[in-house]
């Protein structure tokens, strides 16, 4: 009895590495057979093909830091990772427009975050800083929205929308009442992509435009307080393809009836993701809003990293009291289309076949070892 009981419990201790990760609190099945997986309820979701369980793309939001105008942090007003926090999750549906879309919250209290070498009600340089104490209204809040199977219109700042093509997946980013020790500091989110394609990946970084030419009934009264844009970018890039009222919902971009917002440029970065002439393909406008339909408007500067097996997107945003700021996740997007070459394709799709290999034969020969080991206790 008592071996069967140790070999029992072997089996529940070895049974994560003969699985894989256990870390997925929560699964949700996409169309085009791919699925959604948040790690741990925390600021980190994968898109995998739900039959391989293969990566396809894996988002975590990281380090959020303010920073001063000349771009050194401020001591004691940085969150190390969002992932380290005890985030407040909440999931659910809505209806958008005539379309259901899931949608998964991560909300963070300021009140209760572990600072980096300080305290967020403290300035280093003695100056008070832009809130003098952190309550239910100061937070930092990600909303993951998916599962649409049609194009669906969100709602992004006074009369703006964005569209996200079906199948696609939308996040927003808010937050309010943070410390900011000057109006003249600013606030960095730092997000990491990874793929299947690991460092074959090759992100690549496009600039264009797509505005809806009806500007009937914005208004232009209310002034921006958003700092100069910083348009530093590690990749350049081509405008991208056609812009054909289709296309341009097709590509997630926003119909501008605020003539302040007119003529912005969006910033593609799009990663292989080594499945079938595929990329993933993240849109981020350079601009937010104080509010889902705010009416004072912030320029946003994305600046974009290329490491050993990830790329890193630096989001900085000017001081302000509150902000809302809506970018759009593609996943399937024809690798071809967005620039890639037939052997940038091959060399992401053969690294990706490789390593999902080597993983099936790894868990494979664990599961082995476990039933050897658990006949041995018999």
């Amino acid at each position: 009895m008592m071996n069967l009981r140790a070999a029992l419990m072997g089996l529940l201790l070895l049974a994560p590495l003969v699985a894989g990760d256990t870390k997925h609190s929560e699964c949700f099945g996409l169309t085009g057979g791919k699925e959604i997986q948040f790690l741990g309820k925390s600021p980190k979701f994968i898109i995998t093909a739900a039959k391989s369980n293969s990566t396809l793309l894996r988002v975590d939001f990281g380090r959020i830091a303010e920073k001063s105008a000349d771009g050194q942090l401020v001591q004691g007003h940085k969150i190390p990772s969002l992932a380290s926090e005890q985030v407040e999750y909440s999931a659910g549906s809505k209806v958008v427009g005539d379309v259901n879309a899931s949608y998964v919250t991560l909300r963070l209290p300021l009140s209760t975050v572990s600072t980096s070498g300080g305290d967020l009600l403290q300035c280093p340089s003695g100056a008070s800083p832009a809130v003098s104490n952190l309550d239910a209204n100061s937070f930092v809040g990600i909303t993951i929205y998916f599962g649409m199977e049609a194009d669906t219109t969100f709602p992004f700042g006074y009369n703006n929308t964005v569209t996200s093509a079906a199948n696609s997946t939308k996040f927003s980013i808010e937050a309010a009442k943070w410390p900011f020790c000057s109006q003249n500091n600013t606030l960095e989110v730092q997000l990491e992509l990874r793929t299947g394609a690991g460092r074959d990946a090759r992100p690549k970084q496009t600039n264009w435009t797509a505005d809806d030419a009806d500007y009937d009934g914005a208004v232009a009264e209310s002034a921006s307080r958003a700092q100069p844009a910083n348009q530093s970018r590690k990749h350049g890039g081509a405008e991208g393809p056609g812009q054909s009222e289709r296309q341009r919902e097709q590509r997630g971009v926003n119909k501008r009836h605020d003539p302040r917002v007119a003529g912005r440029m969006v910033d593609r970065v799009a990663l292989l993701t080594g499945a079938n002439n595929s990329a993933a393909a993240l849109d981020l406008e350079s601009y937010a809003y104080d509010d889902v339909n705010g009416t004072v408007v912030y320029n946003v500067s994305s600046v974009v990293q290329e490491n050993e097996d990830h790329t890193t997107i630096l989001l900085t945003f000017p001081a302000f009291d509150t902000i809302y700021y809506d970018p759009t996740i593609s996943v399937g997007v024809n690798a071809t289309d967005v620039g890639y070459t037939e052997a940038e394709i091959n060399t992401a799709t053969t690294t990706t076949t490789t390593k999902n290999a080597a993983g099936r034969a790894v868990s494979s020969r664990l599961a082995v070892l476990v039933v050897v080991w658990v006949l041995a206790l018999l």
